[in-house]
């Protein structure tokens, strides 16, 4: 879906992080080597977050009930800084349940708060 997103915008300027966390068992970063490989798009860089520092920095940013945020799609505006804690988004959608239903992931609206954030 996140490299079907990136086709549609072709030629923007996105800088996209991607990064995997471990959540469920079995999570682990020879697992996800194939998964980074479906996403291939030089805008988008991989990182790999063992300890799941971003999941739970971002949980409370966003409002999440979980201790850490995972399957979220964040998105910042060019000048947006981060210090301690990260800064609200512009804009964010999930993949859970249990969490704001308004706010599960779309693709077409994904690709539309980009293209706003671009403007």
């Amino acid at each position: 879906m996140v490299q079907r997103v990136l086709e549609k915008l072709k030629g923007e300027p996105i800088d996209m992080f991607i990064v995997w966390i471990p959540a469920i068992n079995g999570d682990r970063y020879e697992a996800t080597e194939n998964a980074m490989t479906l996403i291939p798009d030089d805008r988008a860089r991989h990182y790999w977050d063992g300890g799941q520092a971003l999941g739970e920095a971002l949980s409370p940013t966003l409002g999440i009930r979980a201790k850490m945020a995972w399957d979220v799609y964040v998105l910042y505006d060019k000048g947006a800084v981060w210090h301690d804690t990260p800064p609200a988004p512009a804009a964010w959608m999930h993949q859970k349940s249990g969490e704001d239903p308004a706010l599960e992931l779309n693709e077409e609206q994904l690709a539309d708060h980009i293209r706003n954030a671009l403007k």
